[in-house]
């Protein structure tokens, strides 16, 4: 078991860059994907812009995890 691995997420976000929704694309297991959602749903991201006004989107994000030393 790697203490190395990449967990890639389609998330959407509302106008006010809320996350509404996060769901697992490529899964790496062993505990990663649980933590990777965890975060995922605990964070904020900055709204997408159409016409200088917010709203809501869509996107992937690869949420890599690391050891470092």
């Amino acid at each position: 078991m790697g203490l190395e691995s990449d967990v890639m997420l389609k998330i959407e976000v509302d106008s006010d860059g809320k996350v509404t929704k996060a769901e697992i694309i490529k899964s790496s297991g062993a505990g990663f994907d649980e933590e990777a959602l965890k975060a995922v749903n605990q964070s904020r991201f900055e709204p997408a812009q159409r016409d200088g006004q917010y709203v809501a989107a869509e996107f992937s994000y690869i949420y890599r995890f690391r050891r470092q030393r």
